[in-house]
């Protein structure tokens, strides 16, 4: 069987620069206007340097954490043969961890929280696996109300269809 990849449209790699390249943004205009080099008049904002500073600090630390979670909440995926990979991303750092058909502990529908309070059944996928490290229960936590560690396909992830009829050959899906 050769190697397919499914992955989301270029919005993710969009939105994750847009999530840590947005706060800096902000910060910059306010160190612009401290330093009175106006772009244009600001004369609302009254923020003194100590909060700049601060805030800057802060956008260096959380945006890149921020960042990375949501790039590895919709991971691209690769199957093969013997299993799938998941690629997880960190800046400047790509790898695929690969999880074997055995490995994986379960695979099952389930419905997002909009879904659930609208009371629809779910077509998306979670694929729990002890293998992918440890943050990927937060995306869990937040799509699923669960602490397992796992993957979320969500259904509008390039040749879906194809996807869960590879997965369902290989493991039972649930839900």
């Amino acid at each position: 069987m050769e190697q397919n990849q499914y992955d989301y449209s270029p919005i993710n790699a969009v939105s994750t620069f847009w999530l840590f390249a947005s706060p800096m943004i902000l910060i910059l205009i306010l160190v612009l206007y401290k330093y009175r080099v106006e772009i244009w008049s600001l004369k609302f904002i009254h923020v003194d340097l100590l909060t700049i500073q601060f805030l800057f600090v802060m956008s260096l630390i959380i945006g890149p954490i921020l960042a990375t979670l949501l790039a590895n909440s919709f991971p691209a995926l690769r199957i093969k043969t013997d299993g799938l990979e998941v690629r997880f991303y960190f800046p400047k750092v790509t790898k695929w961890i690969f999880i074997s058909w055995n490995e994986i502990a379960g695979v099952e529908f389930f419905p997002i929280p909009i879904e659930r309070i609208l009371g629809k059944k779910g077509k998306n996928l979670f694929i729990r696996s002890k293998r992918l490290p440890f943050y990927y229960f937060l995306t869990a936590l937040f799509f699923k109300n669960s602490f397992s560690r796992g993957v979320i396909i969500m259904d509008n992830i390039k040749k879906y269809d194809e996807l869960v009829r590879i997965i369902a050959l290989n493991k039972d899906i649930t839900g």
